[in-house]
């Protein structure tokens, strides 16, 4: 799973980031953790490789990790931000 092609990432002064829908012109602000999984996955990330992200950078319970990045992921799919 990546980014679409026709999505840009830029990243803001404020530890965030927003994504662009160069298709729609839509523009997706994130917050610092979103901008966080963006990054990996933009480097190759797997699904189980950001919920460990999370575990590991925010001390939050394994589940929840992997419930959050679901619905980030859902997110992104929904909105056409996804390929693969």
């Amino acid at each position: 799973m990546k980014l679409a092609g026709h999505i840009v990432c830029k990243r803001r002064g404020s530890g965030a980031a927003q994504l662009f829908d160069r298709r729609s012109g839509g523009v997706f602000a994130l917050n610092p953790v979103g901008d966080v999984l963006i990054t990996a996955l933009v480097r190759g990330a797997t699904r189980d490789e950001l919920s460990a992200l999370l575990t590991r950078n925010y001390d939050v319970a394994v589940r929840v990790a992997r419930h959050d990045v679901d619905a980030f992921l859902a997110t992104l799919g929904q909105h056409g931000l996804l390929e693969g």
